[in-house]
């Protein structure tokens, strides 16, 4: 879009915003904008919130999956305020029962940070935003979020190799904490986007990396507690070597540097190398450890990609 600049007093030159981008923010007169110079252009930015305040969505007559990918996509977008219609019963969705709505959406909204239930009816709920953000929040909860995945990978690999049968139940709980985490800061990301607005895409793809990880990890203790016999030595040696590279990878998002980069490109192609080597003569349970820890891998890689963007 083009704006003609207009000369104000004897030195001043001044240039309309878009009105459309003002109700976006919320901005007002008297309110700050920062102004960066970048490549003979100027980028205007606002710490101000994207304003969205209000969204209704019907979960009538749909199944608790869906309900949960609706719910999960409202909280994340960003909105101050979400009503919730809903029958009094909703279909479990693994279990085909008719289940009771009200304590469904109590369970989601526990998952959740800053956002509680104001008014709860036979048929309707609705949602409010609870609390302020600021931009050193933002930086913190995802910081947050790659610190408690390095946890959780370590504790899952000393479960393993002390085949510690109630260490792998907790993993369960403590992945759905990281969650939280990651589900918050993606809403700080629609509200605010990231520090780098250009980047605020990049940013939101590499919660989804980091997310799978996670959803990983917590997949191998699961369908592990199900399983007659343990682990190899070797296969769980994999894991270890993984879990320092998930170490150096949150030790690269925050601390950049190419030197980081190549020693994770490294250690990707040495356990590519480990597994491959014992994909045709290992046990059942070694070869389900395996597939896993390969997705890990890639998304490592993925995640290192993602750093890059931001980089550049």
């Amino acid at each position: 879009m083009k704006r003609k600049i207009i000369k104000l007093g004897t030195a001043t030159l001044v240039a309309s915003l878009p009105a459309k981008w003002i109700r976006q923010f919320g901005l007002k007169s008297g309110d700050y904008l920062n102004v960066d110079e970048r490549k003979g252009g100027l980028i205007l930015t606002t710490e101000k919130e994207i304003a969205k305040e209000e969204k209704k969505i019907d979960l009538r007559g749909i199944n608790t999956k869906l309900a949960t990918y609706y719910l999960e996509a409202a909280y994340c977008m960003g909105y101050d305020r979400i009503e919730i219609l809903h029958d009094s019963k909703i279909n479990e969705y693994k279990t085909h029962k008719k289940i009771n709505t009200s304590e469904f959406i109590q369970k989601e909204v526990s998952r959740w940070i800053g956002i509680e239930i104001i008014e709860q009816l036979e048929e309707k709920t609705v949602l409010k935003d609870i609390g302020g953000s600021s931009e050193n929040e933002a930086d913190n909860i995802i910081r947050r979020a790659f610190l408690l995945t390095k946890d959780i990978s370590n504790e899952c690999v000393n479960a393993l190799t002390n085949k510690d049968t109630e260490e792998i139940k907790v993993i369960e709980s403590r992945a759905q904490n990281i969650f939280r985490f990651i589900y918050f800061y993606r809403r700080l990301l629609n509200k605010k986007g990231y520090k780098d607005f250009n980047k605020t895409a990049v940013m939101y793809q590499n919660t989804y990396i980091l997310g799978d990880i996670v959803k990983v990890i917590q997949y191998i203790a699961r369908e592990t507690l199900g399983f007659k016999k343990k682990y190899s030595a070797k296969a769980v040696g994999v894991f270890e070597s993984i879990n320092s590279s998930i170490d150096k990878i949150d030790n690269l998002f925050f601390s950049f540097s190419k030197e980081k980069a190549m020693e994770i490109i490294e250690d990707r192609e040495k356990q590519w190398e480990m597994m491959n080597s014992e994909k045709n003569k290992c046990t059942r349970e070694d070869a389900f450890l395996y597939s896993k820890l390969a997705m890990i891998v890639m998304s490592i890689s993925y995640l290192s990609l993602g750093r890059f963007y931001l980089e550049l």
